[in-house]
């Protein structure tokens, strides 16, 4: 695990100056072009019946959404996400892997995000050894650009296993790749 989140924080540093991103201006207010993205995040995971305690607990990770279908007209588009996700509590000890099919679609300036996927989650706590559970969830998101090719994001993520936890997340997301979409593209 701790390998990974390596190699994936590297290529995250590495992304801007690899990428071929273009500001994809024809759809409406600039907004996000349907291409490859890759991002970092870090937040609060609420957990309720994995703890005698139930302690609020800070989680960080990263993911890597891979574009398909057409482009809709609006500029938004149908994702697959990957995401690792790992982090530790007073009582627990937590890291997990998930695949999504997600949804954008921009909205004034900013660009909603939801979806729908399937989790592998290690975990322990104060009252339970370590455990390998599968589970799925729903994601909802809300990004705004911050300049070129990165935007920042805010997810809420609802899991139903390991007991039924909210994951609410801060972070840093760019688009990699080109806009085959646009004109020119």
């Amino acid at each position: 695990m701790t390998r990974l989140l390596i190699l994936l924080l590297a290529a995250l540093a590495l992304a801007p100056l690899t990428s071929h991103a273009q500001d994809n201006t024809s759809s409406p207010g600039g907004t996000a072009s349907h291409v490859s993205q890759i991002g970092v995040v870090f937040g609060r995971c609420l957990p309720h019946g994995i703890s005698s305690t139930d302690d609020i607990f800070t989680l960080w990770g990263g993911r890597y959404s891979m574009p398909f279908g057409a482009t809709e007209k609006n500029g938004g588009g149908k994702f697959v996400d990957f995401g690792i996700i790992g982090g530790n509590g007073s009582a627990v000890h937590w890291g997990g892997a998930s695949i999504d099919v997600s949804i954008q679609a921009p909205f004034e300036t900013l660009i909603m995000s939801v979806g729908l996927g399937v989790d592998v989650t290690q975990w322990s706590s104060d009252t339970k050894s370590t455990t390998v559970t599968i589970g799925e969830h729903f994601l909802g998101g809300v990004m705004t650009r911050l300049g070129g090719s990165s935007y920042l994001r805010f997810d809420m993520k609802f899991n139903s296993q390991p007991g039924t936890t909210v994951f609410f997340g801060l972070g840093i997301t760019f688009d990699i790749g080109s806009d085959t979409a646009s004109p020119g593209g």
